[in-house]
């Protein structure tokens, strides 16, 4: 099996996809209650400056259109209603995660 950086980051970025969308691996649908949990540890996980850094780093194109699924349909109802009490680092996720698109290419070291 490949172990290339490129290779666990695309599957990284892929298994995020799919949490977003819902979906398990390697099929079927989370159940809500796990879905909700994977979105809070994706926001927790791209909060975090470190990982953020690495996922600008790799591939920022796909990393945003991944990523960009927080902000819309169901995801996005989920994490604006979200509240510090509910993100590992107690931040307002809305008001974290939104400056990253706002970033137009940068790095995210860039944002310090």
């Amino acid at each position: 099996m490949e172990k290339s950086y490129a290779y666990i980051g695309y599957k990284f970025l892929w298994i995020i996809q799919m949490f977003l969308d819902g979906k398990r691996f390697p099929y079927g649908d989370l159940t809500e209650a796990q879905w909700r949990q994977h979105v809070v540890d994706i926001v927790n996980f791209v909060s975090t400056d470190e990982y953020l850094s690495e996922l600008l780093d790799f591939d920022p194109s796909l990393f945003f259109r991944v990523i960009s699924k927080l902000f819309m349909g169901k995801p996005w109802l989920f994490v604006s209603l979200m509240d510090e009490s509910q993100t590992e680092c107690n931040i307002d996720p809305v008001e974290h995660l939104l400056p990253m698109f706002e970033t137009r290419g940068k790095k995210a070291k860039q944002l310090q």
